[in-house]
């Protein structure tokens, strides 16, 4: 079995090393790794050369955002399964590919697996999972800890032509079009990656209105759906509101701090 690994970047100079370091110190000895830069100019393409001989693929050239730039790495590939490890996130260990490879299912199209969330202070926390039952509602894992079957991929690219409707939530409708047109997902518990606590996390209200939008694409919000989604609402505006005024804290639906569990320097579960 072939494993794909596609990190895409832009001007990541600063956080793209410990990325690639991730990819290319993975035991597992069947690894395709492709990189698709954005023309960056800030030196990310010079540090990116000064790992050529461990890249199979450079692909530097402009695009027209993140998902562009995926589907251009989803185009190259040639592994049987295929996993975005972007700049500033890591496998969460060498072994990592060598895990997950010993638990896939024959007839499985995307396998995922647990996510570390590093904090802006460096502290690491394992981060809340989901039942794939609720993915009809909201994304319910990180899309870097999964691994999809690249010639489902091929088939079911990011919908880049749907960006304006579902900006940074494309990955979760790829992920979703993908369980509509009846997907076989498997969980395993094996912490995948590990990701820098960024933005879009603290755009709660942003985040439930493009999830509403993704998940009633197919068929119309029935009664009961509208009044959840309006409760949401309401509750993702206090939680905005509670995550302007905390800003370093998380905070769950009902604007309390969400308990996550912190793991202890050299340790990981």
């Amino acid at each position: 079995m072939k494993f794909t690994i596609v990190t895409v970047c832009y001007n990541a100079v600063d956080v793209i090393e410990p990325t690639l370091k991730s990819v290319i110190n993975q035991t597992y000895p069947d690894v395709e790794y492709i990189v698709v830069d954005g023309a960056s100019t800030d030196g990310t393409k010079e540090l990116l050369q000064k790992y050529g001989d461990r890249i199979d693929l450079l692909i530097s050239e402009p695009d027209k955002g993140i998902y562009d730039a995926m589907n251009k790495g989803i185009a190259a590939a040639t592994g049987d399964f295929i996993n975005f490890m972007n700049a500033g996130d890591e496998f969460s260990s060498p072994s990592v590919l060598e895990e997950v490879s010993r638990q896939i299912n024959p007839d499985s199209d995307i396998i995922y697996g647990n996510s570390t969330v590093i904090m802006p202070d460096g502290s690491r926390y394992m981060a809340p999972r989901d039942s794939i039952d609720m993915l009809h509602k909201r994304p319910v894992y990180r899309h870097n800890a999964a691994f999809t079957r690249t010639s489902l991929h091929k088939k079911i690219p990011f919908a880049i032509e749907r960006a304006k409707e579902f900006d940074y939530g494309l990955d979760y409708n790829n992920i979703f079009t993908i369980w509509h047109r009846g997907g076989k997902f498997q969980k395993i518990d094996t912490d995948v990656v590990s990701w820098l606590k960024q933005g879009t996390s603290n755009r709660p209200l942003r985040n439930v209105v493009i999830n509403f939008r993704i998940a009633h694409q197919f068929e119309s919000p029935k009664f009961n759906e509208r009044i959840t989604y309006l409760i949401d609402i309401l509750r993702a505006i206090r939680r905005e509101c509670m995550i302007r005024l905390n800003p370093s804290h998380n905070f769950n639906d009902r604007g309390e701090i969400e308990e996550m569990k912190e793991i202890e320097e050299g340790k990981t579960e």
